[in-house]
């Protein structure tokens, strides 16, 4: 059955606050790309090949963890601090950073590290007789608990997902799939509505498919469906719930090529595409809504609507000694993290981890969050009040004015803290670059002066 459609409703009050201020005045301005320039800032070599650091995430402290079977945490030049290494059999192993500064690592073992990795609690996936999962991707969810996708073993195989607190205690666990296909579950993304959305591939012996499966926070099942054409043995690698509320897929096609997929909330196709390269197996959104695609030799930059730009983010033999990137993420200071294998030559050739951070050649002013009034890290309903006491109350002004600039017109008014409250309810699109989540500059040029923003390095 189709995804369903599910809109959180605001008190009548509160909606009628925000049409009127609404219809004061119009968002008019477009979202300003921003072009991608870079050059290598400095390269890491570890010696291991094989699944030990296929993942990567920047800490809060600009640093980063690499992960796989080995974590590996790193500062911001990328000179290890500590490494761990653990066993881990039939999954893909990964890595995340929970809003605690602590460690996730997964596997067939899930794993929360403390900031010094120490092992805080361990949960053995692979031991539950019901469903027999793999673990193959993990999240944190906004509540502190985990969200772990992969495949259940029992019966002919189904899409996988189980919902942990932060403790790791399991609260629930689902699985969905087709009938008489194979299904494996490969990436988990929480929606802003709170619902988790599992994409991953349905099997059979003549095609691959994609596979799209919703449950709501409880774990109730929404809907699932069947999309595309993947070839005969196509797999998905990632999805993403994009700035306009839709969802974004990506992986390899096969015969080899990058398959880039766009529905909107309720599972409907909006478009589809499959572009050369070796398959995708990362996928990141830039504020500006494009979009930025690990595909092995290459990282594609593409338009909202998936069509390729024209500069090259990074190619291999270009960009430093990659030779196939595994994941990737924007930096806070604009640059790119990269992840994946190369080669070194020795007395012969052998296979290493590079861990490679790109730096931007585009001229920067000072990094900011959009939206962030009260420069806190975290965009809500009070920087809306912030902004409006800075206007009507002489209330403390923004340390960057540029910040509270949400629409990036010039001008601070009433049509920022209405353009702040539609983001905040999870109704409208996300705020202009540099956006909500990454630091990063003003992409125009205006009279509006932006002091040390304390979130921003």
């Amino acid at each position: 059955m189709p995804l369903t459609c599910r809109m959180k409703l605001l008190g009548s009050r509160a909606w009628l606050l925000v049409l009127a201020l609404y219809s004061m005045s119009v968002i008019t301005r477009p979202v300003v790309g921003q072009g991608l320039s870079f050059e290598v800032e400095w390269e890491q070599v570890f010696d291991r090949s094989g699944p030990g650091l296929i993942a990567v995430r920047q800490t809060v402290d600009s640093g980063f963890i690499v992960g796989g079977a080995t974590v590996v945490r790193t500062d911001s030049e990328g000179n290890t601090r500590w490494e761990r290494l653990f066993p881990v059999t039939g999954a893909d192993p990964s890595v995340l950073e929970t809003s605690d500064e602590e460690i996730l690592t997964l596997g067939d073992m899930l794993r929360l590290l403390d900031r010094f990795g120490d092992t805080i609690w361990t949960v053995n996936i692979a031991a539950d007789p019901i469903f027999a999962p793999t673990a193959i991707a993990a999240i944190e969810t906004r509540d502190g608990g985990v969200a772990i996708t992969g495949r259940s073993s029992a019966g002919t195989g189904q899409a996988y997902l189980m919902k942990l607190d932060s403790r790791g205690r399991p609260l629930w666990k689902r699985s969905a799939g087709v009938f008489l296909r194979e299904v494996v579950g490969r990436s988990v993304t929480e929606t802003r509505d709170g619902d988790l959305i599992v994409a991953g591939v349905s099997v059979s012996s003549l095609q691959s498919r994609l596979f799209l499966v919703k449950f709501d926070a409880a774990g109730g099942l929404q809907g699932g469906n069947e999309y595309g054409e993947l070839g005969l043995s196509g797999e998905i690698r990632s999805v993403r719930e994009t700035l306009d509320g839709g969802i974004i897929v990506t992986g390899r096609t096969e015969p080899p090529g990058v398959y880039l997929a766009k529905h909107d909330a309720c599972g409907e196709p909006i478009w589809e595409r499959q572009l050369v390269g070796s398959g995708g197996l990362a996928l990141e959104e830039l504020s500006d809504g494009t979009l930025l695609i690990a595909a092995c030799d290459q990282v594609i930059r593409t338009d909202s609507e998936g069509i390729p730009m024209a500069e090259t983010v990074w190619r291999a033999g270009r960009f430093g000694s990659l030779l196939c990137v595994s994941s990737l993420q924007p930096t806070f200071d604009g640059g790119l993290i990269l992840v994946g294998k190369g080669q070194v030559q020795l007395t012969e050739p052998r296979d290493v981890t590079f861990l490679t951070k790109l730096r931007s050649t585009v001229a920067r002013g000072p990094l900011f969050l959009r939206a962030d009034s009260d420069a806190n890290s975290f965009v809500n309903l009070n920087d809306a009040v912030f902004t409006l006491r800075y206007l009507f109350q002489r209330g403390a002004s923004p340390i960057c004015l540029d910040s509270a600039d949400v629409n990036d017109d010039g001008r601070i008014n009433l049509v920022d803290v209405v353009a702040t409250l539609i983001f905040v309810v999870g109704r409208g699109s996300h705020p202009v670059a540099p956006g909500a989540i990454f630091c990063g500059p003003d992409p125009s040029e205006d009279a509006l002066p932006c002091a040390a923003f304390g979130p921003c390095p």
